[in-house]
Protein backbone atom coordinates (compact mmCIF):
# COMPACT_ATOMS: atom_id res chain seq x y z
CA UNK A 1 0.00 0.00 0.00
CA UNK A 2 2.69 2.44 0.91
CA UNK A 3 4.83 1.85 -2.09
CA UNK A 4 1.87 2.02 -4.43
CA UNK A 5 0.75 5.63 -3.41
CA UNK A 6 4.16 7.23 -2.77
CA UNK A 7 4.92 7.91 -6.43
CA UNK A 8 1.40 9.26 -6.91
CA UNK A 9 1.78 11.71 -4.04
CA UNK A 10 5.19 12.74 -5.30
CA UNK A 11 3.82 13.38 -8.77
CA UNK A 12 0.88 15.41 -7.45
CA UNK A 13 3.18 17.43 -5.20
CA UNK A 14 5.58 18.19 -8.00
CA UNK A 15 2.68 19.35 -10.21
CA UNK A 16 1.32 21.65 -7.53
CA UNK A 17 4.77 23.03 -6.86
CA UNK A 18 5.33 23.75 -10.54
CA UNK A 19 1.96 25.44 -10.85
CA UNK A 20 2.32 27.56 -7.68
CA UNK A 21 5.82 28.71 -8.38
CA UNK A 22 5.05 30.09 -11.79
CA UNK A 23 5.45 34.01 -11.91
CA UNK A 24 2.15 35.83 -12.57
CA UNK A 25 2.25 39.37 -14.11
CA UNK A 26 1.18 42.16 -11.69
CA UNK A 27 -2.31 43.56 -11.98
CA UNK A 28 -2.99 46.98 -13.57
CA UNK A 29 -3.99 48.41 -10.20
CA UNK A 30 -0.73 47.29 -8.61
CA UNK A 31 1.19 48.90 -11.49
CA UNK A 32 -0.64 52.19 -10.96
CA UNK A 33 -0.01 52.12 -7.21
CA UNK A 34 3.66 51.22 -7.66
CA UNK A 35 4.32 54.00 -10.23
CA UNK A 36 2.46 56.64 -8.25
CA UNK A 37 4.53 55.78 -5.17
CA UNK A 38 7.76 56.14 -7.13
CA UNK A 39 6.68 59.45 -8.67
CA UNK A 40 5.81 60.82 -5.26
CA UNK A 41 9.13 59.65 -3.82
CA UNK A 42 11.09 61.33 -6.65
CA UNK A 43 11.96 64.97 -5.81
CA UNK A 44 11.70 65.98 -9.48
CA UNK A 45 8.26 64.53 -10.18
CA UNK A 46 6.71 64.98 -6.73
CA UNK A 47 5.39 68.58 -7.29
CA UNK A 48 3.81 67.68 -10.64
CA UNK A 49 0.26 66.43 -10.81
CA UNK A 50 0.78 63.38 -13.04
CA UNK A 51 -2.12 60.98 -13.59
CA UNK A 52 -1.25 57.29 -13.96
CA UNK A 53 -3.55 54.69 -15.59
CA UNK A 54 -2.85 51.11 -16.74
CA UNK A 55 -4.57 48.54 -18.92
CA UNK A 56 -3.15 45.12 -19.70
CA UNK A 57 0.29 46.33 -18.62
CA UNK A 58 0.21 49.42 -20.84
CA UNK A 59 0.71 52.50 -18.65
CA UNK A 60 -0.47 56.00 -19.64
CA UNK A 61 0.92 59.16 -18.04
CA UNK A 62 -1.11 62.37 -18.44
CA UNK A 63 -1.48 65.83 -16.92
CA UNK A 64 0.41 69.15 -16.95
CA UNK A 65 4.07 69.19 -15.94
CA UNK A 66 6.16 72.32 -15.37
CA UNK A 67 9.07 71.32 -17.65
CA UNK A 68 10.35 68.73 -20.09
CA UNK A 69 12.81 67.51 -17.44
CA UNK A 70 9.91 66.45 -15.23
CA UNK A 71 8.28 64.74 -18.22
CA UNK A 72 11.42 62.70 -19.00
CA UNK A 73 11.90 61.73 -15.36
CA UNK A 74 8.29 60.50 -15.11
CA UNK A 75 8.74 58.37 -18.24
CA UNK A 76 11.93 56.91 -16.80
CA UNK A 77 10.19 55.98 -13.55
CA UNK A 78 7.28 54.30 -15.36
CA UNK A 79 9.47 52.36 -17.79
CA UNK A 80 11.65 51.11 -14.93
CA UNK A 81 8.72 49.58 -13.05
CA UNK A 82 8.52 45.78 -13.22
CA UNK A 83 5.54 44.41 -15.13
CA UNK A 84 5.10 47.46 -17.40
CA UNK A 85 4.82 46.44 -21.04
CA UNK A 86 4.93 49.98 -22.48
CA UNK A 87 4.37 53.61 -21.51
CA UNK A 88 2.20 56.14 -23.38
CA UNK A 89 3.15 59.80 -22.85
CA UNK A 90 0.17 62.16 -22.82
CA UNK A 91 1.77 64.75 -20.55
CA UNK A 92 1.83 68.45 -21.55
CA UNK A 93 4.51 70.91 -20.57
CA UNK A 94 2.83 73.96 -19.01
CA UNK A 95 5.10 76.57 -17.43
CA UNK A 96 2.16 77.90 -15.40
CA UNK A 97 2.24 74.68 -13.47
CA UNK A 98 5.62 75.77 -12.06
CA UNK A 99 3.88 78.57 -10.17
CA UNK A 100 0.63 77.13 -8.87
CA UNK A 101 -2.05 79.46 -7.58
CA UNK A 102 -1.72 80.16 -3.88
CA UNK A 103 -3.93 78.17 -1.61
CA UNK A 104 -6.95 80.03 -0.27
CA UNK A 105 -6.46 81.48 3.20
CA UNK A 106 -7.86 79.47 6.06
CA UNK A 107 -11.26 80.39 7.35
CA UNK A 108 -11.08 83.12 9.93
CA UNK A 109 -11.81 81.96 13.41
CA UNK A 110 -13.69 84.05 15.86
CA UNK A 111 -11.30 85.76 18.18
CA UNK A 112 -11.12 88.83 20.30
CA UNK A 113 -10.44 91.85 18.07
CA UNK A 114 -7.25 93.74 18.80
CA UNK A 115 -7.62 97.03 20.64
CA UNK A 116 -8.33 100.01 18.41
CA UNK A 117 -5.35 102.19 17.72
CA UNK A 118 -5.52 105.93 17.74
CA UNK A 119 -5.24 107.42 14.24
CA UNK A 120 -1.89 108.92 13.46
CA UNK A 121 -2.16 112.55 12.43
CA UNK A 122 -0.88 113.18 8.94
CA UNK A 123 2.09 115.45 8.61
CA UNK A 124 1.01 118.96 7.58
CA UNK A 125 1.62 119.79 3.96
CA UNK A 126 3.08 123.22 3.49
CA UNK A 127 1.37 125.08 0.65
CA UNK A 128 3.62 126.39 -2.11
CA UNK A 129 4.80 129.94 -1.53
CA UNK A 130 2.73 132.62 -3.19
CA UNK A 131 4.48 134.52 -5.98
CA UNK A 132 5.72 137.92 -4.96
CA UNK A 133 3.86 140.91 -6.42
CA UNK A 134 5.36 143.11 -9.11
CA UNK A 135 5.64 146.82 -8.30
CA UNK A 136 5.78 149.51 -10.97
CA UNK A 137 7.45 152.50 -9.26
CA UNK A 138 6.28 156.08 -8.88
CA UNK A 139 7.13 158.34 -11.82
CA UNK A 140 6.83 155.58 -14.43
CA UNK A 141 5.55 157.01 -17.71
CA UNK A 142 2.39 155.39 -19.03
CA UNK A 143 1.36 156.12 -22.62
CA UNK A 144 -2.20 155.34 -23.66
CA UNK A 145 -4.10 155.78 -26.91
CA UNK A 146 -7.70 156.97 -26.65
CA UNK A 147 -10.48 154.93 -28.21
CA UNK A 148 -13.43 157.11 -27.25
CA UNK A 149 -13.47 160.82 -28.09
CA UNK A 150 -13.77 163.25 -25.15
CA UNK A 151 -15.68 166.47 -25.88
CA UNK A 152 -16.14 169.40 -23.51
CA UNK A 153 -19.58 170.05 -24.95
CA UNK A 154 -20.98 166.59 -24.29
CA UNK A 155 -18.78 164.94 -21.64
CA UNK A 156 -19.26 165.25 -17.91
CA UNK A 157 -16.75 164.93 -15.04
CA UNK A 158 -16.63 161.40 -13.68
CA UNK A 159 -17.11 159.72 -17.05
CA UNK A 160 -14.59 157.01 -17.98
CA UNK A 161 -13.56 156.63 -21.60
CA UNK A 162 -11.99 153.65 -23.32
CA UNK A 163 -8.29 153.61 -24.24
CA UNK A 164 -5.50 151.10 -24.79
CA UNK A 165 -1.89 150.88 -23.58
CA UNK A 166 0.26 152.37 -26.34
CA UNK A 167 3.57 150.89 -25.14
CA UNK A 168 4.22 147.98 -22.75
CA UNK A 169 4.99 148.43 -19.07
CA UNK A 170 8.37 146.85 -18.32
CA UNK A 171 10.01 146.10 -14.96
CA UNK A 172 13.65 145.18 -15.37
CA UNK A 173 13.74 143.00 -18.48
CA UNK A 174 10.25 141.59 -18.03
CA UNK A 175 7.13 142.85 -19.76
CA UNK A 176 4.54 143.12 -17.01
CA UNK A 177 1.62 144.48 -19.05
CA UNK A 178 1.81 144.26 -22.85
CA UNK A 179 0.86 147.02 -25.27
CA UNK A 180 -2.78 146.94 -26.28
CA UNK A 181 -4.11 146.24 -22.78
CA UNK A 182 -7.43 147.96 -22.11
CA UNK A 183 -7.30 151.19 -20.08
CA UNK A 184 -9.80 153.63 -18.63
CA UNK A 185 -9.31 157.41 -18.87
CA UNK A 186 -11.47 159.43 -16.46
CA UNK A 187 -12.62 162.98 -17.10
CA UNK A 188 -11.76 164.95 -13.97
CA UNK A 189 -12.98 168.42 -14.98
CA UNK A 190 -14.64 170.10 -17.97
CA UNK A 191 -14.61 173.91 -18.25
CA UNK A 192 -16.35 176.00 -20.88
CA UNK A 193 -14.88 179.35 -22.10
CA UNK A 194 -16.39 182.55 -20.76
CA UNK A 195 -18.35 185.02 -22.84
CA UNK A 196 -15.48 187.50 -23.33
CA UNK A 197 -12.33 185.81 -22.08
CA UNK A 198 -11.27 182.38 -20.99
CA UNK A 199 -10.68 178.93 -22.45
CA UNK A 200 -12.44 175.60 -22.66
CA UNK A 201 -10.47 172.91 -20.81
CA UNK A 202 -10.57 169.15 -20.33
CA UNK A 203 -8.63 167.54 -17.49
CA UNK A 204 -8.24 163.76 -17.61
CA UNK A 205 -6.42 161.14 -15.55
CA UNK A 206 -5.54 157.50 -16.13
CA UNK A 207 -8.07 155.57 -14.03
CA UNK A 208 -7.29 151.88 -14.65
CA UNK A 209 -5.27 149.34 -16.61
CA UNK A 210 -6.38 145.76 -17.29
CA UNK A 211 -4.08 143.10 -15.83
CA UNK A 212 -4.94 139.48 -16.65
CA UNK A 213 -8.38 140.58 -17.79
CA UNK A 214 -9.23 142.60 -14.67
CA UNK A 215 -8.98 146.39 -14.24
CA UNK A 216 -6.42 147.65 -11.71
CA UNK A 217 -6.91 151.13 -10.28
CA UNK A 218 -4.18 153.65 -11.16
CA UNK A 219 -3.16 156.92 -9.48
CA UNK A 220 -1.65 159.16 -12.14
CA UNK A 221 -0.93 162.78 -12.97
CA UNK A 222 -3.53 164.78 -14.88
CA UNK A 223 -3.43 165.84 -18.51
CA UNK A 224 -5.11 169.13 -19.37
CA UNK A 225 -6.32 170.09 -22.84
CA UNK A 226 -7.17 173.79 -23.42
CA UNK A 227 -9.01 175.29 -26.40
CA UNK A 228 -8.61 178.75 -27.94
CA UNK A 229 -9.02 181.76 -25.68
CA UNK A 230 -11.78 184.16 -26.64
CA UNK A 231 -9.56 187.10 -25.74
CA UNK A 232 -6.08 186.26 -26.98
CA UNK A 233 -6.99 183.39 -29.36
CA UNK A 234 -4.14 181.31 -27.94
CA UNK A 235 -4.01 177.74 -27.00
CA UNK A 236 -2.36 176.16 -23.98
CA UNK A 237 -1.66 172.49 -23.85
CA UNK A 238 -0.21 170.50 -20.93
CA UNK A 239 0.84 166.89 -20.84
CA UNK A 240 -0.07 165.85 -24.44
CA UNK A 241 2.14 163.24 -26.11
CA UNK A 242 5.11 164.72 -27.99
CA UNK A 243 4.71 162.81 -31.28
CA UNK A 244 3.30 164.99 -34.10
CA UNK A 245 2.27 167.75 -31.74
CA UNK A 246 0.64 165.32 -29.31
CA UNK A 247 -1.78 163.46 -31.65
CA UNK A 248 -1.33 160.20 -33.52
CA UNK A 249 -4.24 159.69 -35.82
CA UNK A 250 -6.09 156.58 -36.88
CA UNK A 251 -3.42 155.84 -39.50
CA UNK A 252 -1.39 154.19 -36.71
CA UNK A 253 -4.14 152.58 -34.66
CA UNK A 254 -7.02 152.06 -37.03
CA UNK A 255 -9.62 152.75 -34.32
CA UNK A 256 -12.51 155.15 -34.12
CA UNK A 257 -10.27 158.12 -34.86
CA UNK A 258 -8.99 156.77 -38.19
CA UNK A 259 -11.06 159.17 -40.28
CA UNK A 260 -10.09 162.11 -38.06
CA UNK A 261 -6.39 161.28 -38.26
CA UNK A 262 -6.48 160.84 -42.03
CA UNK A 263 -8.27 164.15 -42.66
CA UNK A 264 -6.25 166.23 -40.23
CA UNK A 265 -2.83 164.78 -41.02
CA UNK A 266 -2.48 166.33 -44.48
CA UNK A 267 -0.85 169.61 -43.49
CA UNK A 268 2.24 170.60 -41.57
CA UNK A 269 1.76 171.98 -38.10
CA UNK A 270 -1.12 169.54 -37.42
CA UNK A 271 -1.62 169.09 -33.67
CA UNK A 272 -3.18 171.69 -31.49
CA UNK A 273 -5.80 172.60 -34.10
CA UNK A 274 -7.42 169.18 -33.60
CA UNK A 275 -8.34 170.27 -30.08
CA UNK A 276 -9.59 173.75 -30.86
CA UNK A 277 -12.96 174.19 -32.41
CA UNK A 278 -13.93 177.68 -31.33
CA UNK A 279 -14.63 177.95 -27.63
CA UNK A 280 -14.89 174.17 -27.13
CA UNK A 281 -12.13 171.56 -26.77
CA UNK A 282 -12.08 167.92 -27.84
CA UNK A 283 -9.68 165.02 -27.43
CA UNK A 284 -10.37 162.82 -30.46
CA UNK A 285 -10.01 159.07 -30.76
CA UNK A 286 -6.49 157.72 -31.36
CA UNK A 287 -4.85 160.54 -29.37
CA UNK A 288 -1.75 159.48 -27.42
CA UNK A 289 -1.75 160.81 -23.85
CA UNK A 290 1.22 160.51 -21.52
CA UNK A 291 0.66 160.07 -17.79
CA UNK A 292 3.00 159.47 -14.84
CA UNK A 293 2.29 157.28 -11.84
CA UNK A 294 1.82 159.24 -8.62
CA UNK A 295 1.66 156.05 -6.51
CA UNK A 296 3.33 152.67 -6.99
CA UNK A 297 1.27 150.25 -9.06
CA UNK A 298 1.33 146.88 -7.27
CA UNK A 299 0.33 143.85 -9.38
CA UNK A 300 -0.28 140.42 -7.86
CA UNK A 301 1.35 137.71 -9.97
CA UNK A 302 -0.79 134.81 -11.17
Amino acid sequence: MTRTYVPVFIAVGLGCLATGCANKPPSDQSLVTDIQSKLYADATTKPAGITVTAKDGVVTLSGDVPSSDVELEAMKVANGTAGVRSVTDQMKVNTAAANPAPAPPPLAQESTPPPAQEPVAAAPVNPPPKPRPVTIPVGTRVSVRTIDAIDSSSSSPGQVFGASLDSPLVVGDRVVIPAGANCGVALVASKEAGRIKGQSELEVRLASIDYHGRPVQVDSTAVTEAGKSRGKQTAVRTGIGAAAGGIIGGLAGGGKGAAIGAAAGGGAGFGINAFTHGPKVKIPSETVLNFQLQSPLVLERR
